[in-house]
């Protein structure tokens, strides 16, 4: 078992609680529903990072966020406090599946929020927007440290090698040297996998 893995758990009890007011009920739906996900698949939770906690917490974080948060010490739009933006840059910088995750609970939220569709276009788009300029802002700072752009085609090389049926062949690890430059985004989430697990 991970910190990651129970760093997830935790904020998943931590949802459940904020949605379900009775003890005997949390309790109830609190245990069972960890012990089933622990026993359902105890391999792939400890074999594979991408299962629960890596997968997962950057989005679960923001959905505890939006509906933990007491409305006296955050303005009535969530979604333009600094936290939510933090963790929506998180997010994005996490995984695509992450941002697209909470780009959905934005949209939801507001939608329960609102019920228009025109304020819901018009929060994602101011949320892409500064997202956007977050990502220049991320490029120009990477072109200051390193002298060159981030390169994004390291994490599309692996995936694509299974596409097109080469992977038995190594054609990653043949077309990328193990300790070129180009593994330099691999670096964290080696360094992370190795402390973690």
């Amino acid at each position: 078992m991970s910190v990651v893995n129970i760093g997830a758990y935790i904020v998943y009890l931590l949802i459940l609680r904020r949605l379900i007011r009775s003890p005997w009920q949390f309790a109830c739906v609190g245990i069972s529903s960890v012990v089933g996900i622990a026993f359902c698949n105890p391999l792939s939770l400890t074999m594979l990072p991408s299962a629960l906690g890596f997968r997962y917490l950057p989005s679960m974080l923001f959905l505890y966020y939006l509906i933990s948060a007491k409305n006296d010490t955050i303005p009535d739009d969530k979604l333009s406090s600094k936290t939510a933006i933090g963790l929506l840059y998180l997010n994005a910088l996490w995984s695509i599946e992450s941002l697209i995750f909470v780009l959905a609970i934005a949209g939801f939220y507001e939608w329960i929020k609102y019920h228009d569709i025109k304020q819901v276009f018009k929060t994602l788009c101011r949320l892409l927007l500064r997202l956007t300029v977050f990502t220049l802002v991320f490029f120009v700072m990477y072109w200051v440290f390193f002298k060159q752009f981030p390169r994004y085609d390291v994490y599309l090389e692996y995936p694509f090698s299974y596409l097109t049926g080469r992977h038995d062949e190594g054609a990653f690890t043949d077309r990328v040297g193990y300790l070129s430059d180009r593994y330099l985004f691999l670096l964290p989430m080696a360094l992370v996998s190795f402390v973690l697990f």
